[in-house]
């Protein structure tokens, strides 16, 4: 049976329908978190594209700096972390799950 969500307008026009899209986990990856020097970390991941994959922060090595303090954005060929303050102090790993959409 297809699965998905389709909501419409209170005038009964269909204006969102994700119904189309699956997706399926490439793998996941720790890294080393960014750091106020250095905000951007760029990780290299075979198959990975800008327009049909996504990453997302799955845990932290430190329950102080947790995951709201980073943000992913998948890019051709990988994806680059963000450090989302200018605060972060230790070395934090952070673990990144990886899907593309089919």
């Amino acid at each position: 049976m297809a699965q998905g969500i389709q909501c419409w307008d209170a005038a009964g026009n269909l204006v969102a329908d994700i119904g189309d899209y699956n997706c399926r986990l490439l793998g996941s990856v720790n890294i080393t978190s960014p750091t106020a020097a250095n905000p951007v970390i760029t990780t290299a991941v075979s198959g990975m594209t800008g327009a049909g994959s996504f990453a997302v922060i799955a845990a932290t090595s430190n329950a102080a700096y947790g995951a709201n303090l980073y943000a992913c954005r998948a890019v051709d060929g990988g994806f680059n972390t963000y450090l989302l303050t200018t605060s972060l102090s230790v070395a934090v790993t952070l673990t990144v799950y990886l899907y593309g959409f089919i």
